[in-house]
């Protein structure tokens, strides 16, 4: 109202980080964060949610439309989705270059995350010189090209070095054993609730 100054949508964004982080979990998922945000504070907002990420040694999971440059390069894996099909997973610094080895040019000035979005837009993308007829076309062609890539082989590789190290029943019981030790004296064993 004109006495009191209102919350600003950058303020409710810090809230909310604030508010998931004090439920301290391994996973977050922040879906179109940035929605309603200038250009500085999406910027902010996202800074803050890596820095989170590194702090507290957790994993988040961030859907953002239109990411600015600068917003992209704060990750470190992308995934590319065309009409639910994964065509793309991995480090961020090799997305755009996928692509352009698969056959597709982003446009001049184009930022990489408005030529990702691109590449699954039949009208918004263009195969460079003698690729017309050589790159996917179709969300299932796009998938097909991806499940054959050395990019796949290399992610496979590593899903299988990383669960070789990690042993599923310790750390269920190491999980269950930490649950028990936030629980209230006054909370039922078997309540979800701490």
């Amino acid at each position: 109202n004109d006495v009191f100054r209102g919350v600003s949508g950058g303020e409710r964004k810090r809230v909310s980080i604030a508010e998931a982080l004090s439920a301290r979990a391994a996973v977050y998922c922040w879906d179109n964060a940035t929605r309603g945000l200038d250009a500085s504070t999406a910027l902010e907002y996202a800074q803050a949610i890596r820095t989170t990420t590194n702090l507290m040694k957790s994993a988040s999971f961030v859907t953002i439309y239109q990411a600015s440059e600068n917003i992209y390069n704060l990750f470190d894996k992308v995934t590319v989705l065309y009409e639910g099909r994964q065509i793309y997973f991995g480090p961020v610094e090799r997305a755009r270059q996928y692509f352009i080895d698969m056959g597709y040019g982003p446009l001049n000035r184009q930022s990489t995350t408005e030529f990702l979005t691109s590449v699954t837009d039949p009208l918004g993308r263009f195969a460079r010189e003698g690729y017309e007829h050589k790159v996917p076309h179709t969300p299932a062609e796009f998938e097909e090209y991806w499940l054959k890539s050395q990019e796949y082989k290399v992610l496979q590789t590593t899903i299988t070095q990383y669960n070789s190290t990690v042993d599923a029943d310790e750390t269920k019981k190491s999980f269950k054993k930490s649950l028990s030790k936030e629980k209230s004296l006054f909370t039922r064993a078997n309540s979800r609730y701490t």
